[in-house]
């Protein structure tokens, strides 16, 4: 996975908004902008845990122009992707990502992030997903589901749709940023070694 977060907004020109389409973004890799939450051996131990060390990338990018609109945000991210910058860093940071370039195409899902703690979550605990004194994980006889193992309820609860426990999670939490990083290091990856306790994610 790669997240790809701005850091700074260096204000344009005083005037009128400009239509998204006629301006032109500039973007700027910021190579030590990394957050050191990411140093962390406990952390680093985790990912590889959960198969994640090997496509789990963070990059930060610096852009110079306010994006405050929808069709801005869709217009900025097109040209991010078509800049000389990021076909200059992502091939090479990304595990030998290729194609990107001008006629690149470029999906983007707009998240919510009015959650910035783990209350979302406590859910879990009511629905009894997760035992409330212990953390552990109710298990249940595995299954898989599109390609997904489901070796837990925990997992039922994300990613199983036919599953009552899927409305655990309203779409709303669903569409938040905090929920789309817990659902990526539960799910992990290929060689994931999933827990039986819900405190290490």
């Amino acid at each position: 996975m790669t997240i790809i977060t701005e850091v700074d907004v260096v204000p344009g020109q005083e005037g009128g908004e400009e239509p998204a389409t006629s301006k032109a973004y500039k973007f700027r890799f910021l190579p030590e902008a990394i957050p050191k939450c990411f140093g962390d051996r406990q952390l680093q131990a985790d990912f590889k845990k959960w198969g994640l060390d090997d496509d789990m990338v963070i990059l930060r990018f610096l852009y110079d122009s306010p994006a405050d609109t929808e069709s801005e945000r869709q217009f900025m991210v097109q040209e991010f992707f078509k800049s000389t910058e990021a076909q200059r860093i992502l091939p090479h940071a990304c595990g030998g990502l290729s194609g990107i370039g001008p006629g690149t195409k470029v999906e983007m899902e707009q998240l919510t992030v009015q959650h910035t703690d783990m209350s979302i979550f406590h859910v879990l605990t009511e629905k009894r997903i997760v035992n409330a004194a212990t953390g552990r994980i109710q298990g249940r006889f595995e299954e898989d589901w599109e390609g997904i193992p489901l070796y837990d309820t925990l997992r039922e609860a994300l990613v199983c749709e036919e599953s009552e426990l899927y409305e655990t999670f309203s779409e709303t939490i669903r569409q938040e940023l905090l929920f789309k990083v817990f659902m990526h290091v539960v799910i992990g990856g290929a060689s994931n070694q999933y827990e039986e306790v819900v405190t290490p994610y």
